[in-house]
């Protein structure tokens, strides 16, 4: 059986041709970036002083200045510190900024403490949701673990998994045990794609698994960070012919209503520009209908995090 989606992608790529682009919705949602000022007192537990490229401010004004000529309307910032009180200063910035759309934060479930402090977050308005998978906070199936992530699910809240193949081989069984959650994976689940390759297998049935779980849903950020693994680091060209197969197969197994556009600025910038990120999310999705296009780069980012 050809999947049509996936048929449709390469069969422009093979043609050497691409369909008619159409316009690119009006309002892009960047559903990832990062924003942190490592001259705040105390500084920053991450990135490290000797990352030349990422050390440094960056806040939504400097974020603005490059999206909003691409047709980027606002911006979902993840949290990029294990400190809890960072999640309010981020917060900080949302009340500040219309350009900030809401804040997924960090929280540790399964520690204690947690639902008294995700009840003064979900008071805001902008908090979205929390992220696990990074700072040695793993999604697990212990009963406190589980109990901690139905509270996120009462309070109307969403749960991003940072990448990593353990984490998205475990997703089909978390999606089960959490029903009611919206879980979304990031970084396409953390492949790394190498120029001329096709998706390795077990990627490809991973994808298929978690994307059969109807509350799941991926973002397709990652792309560039993932063409860097391939290459043995630094920057890149991206080339959407280059990630094609696996742009194909993530639009078979979720369908646009479940995939989410973000660009993982500034950690894009170790591989590729903001633009370059903008522009291949816009060569990837050009071969889709119009109402597709829009739900990759928009839509479907406003639904999930319930900001529509």
């Amino acid at each position: 059986m050809i999947r049509r989606r996936a048929f449709l992608v390469g069969a422009l790529a093979a043609a050497g041709c691409r369909a008619p682009a159409p316009t690119a919705p009006v309002g892009i949602v960047d559903a990832h970036v990062h924003f942190y000022d490592p001259s705040r007192p105390g500084g920053v537990p991450w990135p490290p002083a000797n990352n030349a490229v990422l050390y440094r401010t960056v806040l939504p004004e400097h974020l603005r200045v490059l999206a909003v000529p691409l047709g980027v309307a606002g911006a979902i910032a993840i949290e990029a510190s294990p400190v809890e009180q960072d999640n309010h200063w981020l917060l900080g910035w949302a009340d500040r900024d219309p350009f900030v759309l809401g804040v997924v934060g960090h929280l540790k479930p399964g520690r204690s403490g947690f639902a008294d402090e995700l009840d003064r977050l979900a008071a805001h308005p902008r908090f979205l949701g929390i992220r696990t998978g990074l700072w040695n906070v793993e999604p697990s199936l212990d009963e406190a673990v589980l109990a901690d992530l139905r509270r996120v699910a009462s309070r109307g809240l969403s749960l991003d998994l940072g990448q990593g193949a353990s984490r998205l081989a475990m997703v089909p069984a978390l999606a089960r045990a959490l029903p009611d959650v919206r879980i979304i994976v990031n970084h396409l689940g953390g492949p790394v794609i190498r120029a001329g390759g096709e998706p390795p297998v077990e990627w490809r049935q991973a994808v298929r698994a978690a994307g059969a779980q109807r509350n799941v849903a991926m973002k397709i950020s990652g792309f560039v960070e993932a063409l860097g693994r391939g290459a043995g680091g630094g920057q890149v060209t991206p080339d959407p012919d280059a990630v094609r197969p696996w742009f194909g197969e993530l639009l078979d197994a979720f369908g646009p209503e479940r995939l989410i556009f973000g660009t993982n600025w500034p950690v894009c910038e170790q591989q590729a520009s903001y633009a370059q990120v903008v522009e291949l999310a816009l060569g990837l999705t050009s071969g889709l209908s119009e109402a597709e296009r829009e739900s990759v780069l928009r839509t479907s980012a406003l639904r999930w995090y319930r900001r529509g």
